[in-house]
């Protein structure tokens, strides 16, 4: 237009991100049935920021094969052309208007632009977000078609606290060109509590046939799980809050306490334990009596554990 200059692109940067058939043919009004002109959406990414004003856009297209690429025009119902119309062409060098030849109506090209308003959160590049990762940047679908996007999430080198990103999955889809997923990540504080099998602290004998074990607790998290962690085991096994538990004097006559308070508090039945508390870097160790022949199965909820340590199974000879 007279009196414009340019103020974003150039004429050879190729900035097309798809197309897709809109499911649409052109057509004339007197052959409504014609289907060898099908209406594609071309999508391209400017990627500029623009102040408010008035600007044209300008765009060439290229044909992969042979085939001919032709534009088609603003219909208004009842109108050989939309009120206003402005599109012009390159003839030569020289531009003019776009008319449509048989009624000498001028014509407007249609087209749309997605942005976001500067004012609001813009979509966040992964390499401004390091601890989101996603298994696929870029790929295509068939109509009807649908996929599944993997997100990881890897908190090991994040402060506590919270995090945000926004991540845009741009398409083809003239509908919905782009996608905005809100992701938040909360990094908090949280116990990693290992179940292991110690040493035999008590082989079996004739007036003890049975053997007790000790099983270490440990904490590698940076938080005291404070609200109580269950420990539970199988019925007709035994759990005692102590490695001194269960002893022999010189008769070889056997006792085992039952705490009720401390570390590590277990109910009378024995298939019970509570760990009150257990502060990061911190160890308790319980005894488990078993029978010869006997195996048992130890554990904490797997939110609490570390991982691949939330469970020991221990089988006495």
């Amino acid at each position: 237009a007279p009196g414009s200059e340019v103020v974003f692109g150039d004429e050879s940067s190729n900035r097309f991100v798809g197309t897709q058939f809109t499911g649409i043919y052109r057509a004339s009004d007197q052959s409504l049935g014609w289907s060898s002109m099908p209406i594609m959406s071309v999508v391209a990414d400017l990627g500029v920021d623009l102040p408010a004003g008035e600007y044209w856009l300008d765009w060439q297209l290229g044909a992969s094969s042979a085939d001919t690429i032709n534009h088609f025009f603003v219909t208004s119902p009842n109108s050989q052309g939309k009120t206003g119309a402005n599109a012009r062409w390159l003839a030569g060098s020289n531009w003019q208007s776009v008319i449509d030849y048989g009624s000498n109506v001028a014509q407007d090209i249609p087209f749309a632009l997605w942005g976001s308003d500067p004012n609001t959160p813009q979509c966040t590049a992964l390499a401004d977000a390091p601890w989101l990762s996603i298994d696929m940047l870029q790929g295509s679908l068939a109509p009807g078609a649908n996929t599944e996007l993997v997100l990881g999430f890897d908190s090991s080198n994040l402060a506590l606290g919270t995090y945000e990103a926004r991540l845009c999955i741009l398409s083809s889809d003239l509908n919905n060109p782009i996608k905005i997923l809100p992701i938040q990540l909360n990094v908090g504080a949280n116990s990693r509590i290992s179940v292991t099998q110690g040493a035999l602290l008590l082989p079996p004998s004739n007036l003890f046939p049975y053997s007790v074990y000790e099983i270490a607790l440990s904490n590698a998290g940076d938080a005291d799980p404070a609200s109580g962690v269950v420990i539970a085991t199988d019925a007709g096994t035994l759990l005692r809050s102590s490695r001194d538990a269960c002893s022999s004097d010189a008769n070889g006559v056997v006792t085992c306490a039952v705490p009720s308070a401390g570390q590590v508090a277990c109910d009378a039945s024995g298939h019970s334990c509570t760990l009150a508390s257990l502060s990061p870097g911190g160890s308790a160790a319980l005894a488990l009596t078993l029978a010869s022949g006997q195996c048992a199965t130890v554990s904490i909820p797997p939110s609490l554990a570390e991982a691949g340590h939330g469970s020991i199974h221990v089988c006495a000879n």
